[in-house]
């Protein structure tokens, strides 16, 4: 379950994946961080999600969330407008052309279409410590959002289902 997650997210890693929260009107966002392991003897994938995104504050209030990857070169104007869109000002699933489906064992829905589900049950919130980040790293990627504080969430989740669609 761990490898498949792992490879879920290298995958995401080079073109994006889908982050999926909520139930009744889910909101997607596109996500290309993250990584896959074992903590407190359980699979756990930990999604990075930052502060200003409107997928955080859904997050804050749900336990649950899927990651959905789609195959190489596939999506791409779905993946785009999922992260360069907000849910805040838009449906998103709507506006992206997706169908949701049922997950296997959660609420949250998957995106159809898609290679890989990783269904996932939030264990813990950590907030990112930009203090202790390479100085380098903290210039590429956070600049001035560092100084804003639009850092990131660090969201641990316990890996309830990873399967290939």
């Amino acid at each position: 379950m761990v490898a498949l997650a792992a490879e879920a997210l290298s995958m995401a890693g080079e073109a994006g994946a889908f982050l999926v929260v909520g139930e009744e009107k889910p909101n997607v966002m596109t996500m290309g961080w993250g990584t896959a392991g074992v903590m407190w003897s359980k699979p756990v994938l930990m999604a990075p999600v930052r502060h200003s995104r409107y997928t955080h504050a859904l997050l804050e209030n749900n336990d649950t969330f899927v990651v959905s990857v789609p195959a190489a070169g596939e999506m791409r104007d779905a993946l785009r407008i999922c992260g360069t869109r907000s849910g805040r000002d838009m449906d998103k699933v709507t506006a992206a052309g997706l169908r949701m489906g049922s997950a296997k064992e959660v609420r949250t829905p998957v995106v159809e279409g898609c290679a890989i589900h990783v269904e996932c049950r939030v264990l813990q919130r950590s907030e990112l410590d930009l203090t202790t980040l390479d100085g380098e790293d903290l210039a590429r990627f956070y600049g001035n959002d560092a100084e804003g504080g639009d850092t990131h969430s660090l969201y641990f989740a316990q890996i309830l289902a990873c399967y290939r669609a």
